[in-house]
């Protein structure tokens, strides 16, 4: 049917010259965007350049109760619902490589349940250690879990996992 006088049919050209001035703005703004994106301030601690991390030491209150909670402690305590308490310890691990021995020292020294979240396995020596630990735990009739990234662990066979 042909259009009657008065009306007009939208054509390829008219379409694409209604989206030019949009694709022409995010041209213009594209050098500011990812200048800007440069400019953005490292916080302190885990995105600092010299990848070194706060300590959070604490004052604690008669009841061993943090009274005045720094940012991470209150982050803990919100997601966990728990109080930090006094004689407990933590290490700060602070590169993957360095830390297996300790991971899996801490998985074979499980008696009461295991839970690894990883984002990253491959099926090299490391994740054979690895998997090697948690059958050894579970044989022991310790819960074990594992919950990791699918696409960080894409090239994992699924045998490895039926472990």
């Amino acid at each position: 049917m042909l259009p009657t006088r008065g009306t007009r049919s939208a054509q390829p050209e008219d379409r694409r010259h209604s989206v030019a001035p949009i694709f022409g703005l995010c041209l213009l703004w594209q050098p500011f965007i990812i200048h800007n994106i440069r400019r953005i301030p490292y916080h302190k601690g885990m995105n600092s350049p010299s990848g070194t991390q706060p300590v959070i030491t604490p004052d604690l209150d008669s009841e061993g109760a943090v009274p005045r909670e720094p940012g991470l402690t209150r982050a803990l305590r919100r997601v966990s619902g728990a109080q930090l308490r006094p004689d407990n310890t933590l290490t700060l691990l602070q590169n993957g490589p360095d830390t297996f021995d300790d991971w899996l020292a801490a998985i074979s020294r499980a008696q009461r349940w295991v839970h690894l979240e990883n984002y990253i396995f491959k099926a090299d020596q490391i994740g054979r250690r690895f998997a090697d630990a948690l059958s050894e735990r579970a044989a022991a009739g310790v819960p074990v879990r594992v919950l990791y990234d699918w696409y960080g662990s894409w090239d994992v066979p699924s045998r490895f996992w039926q472990q």
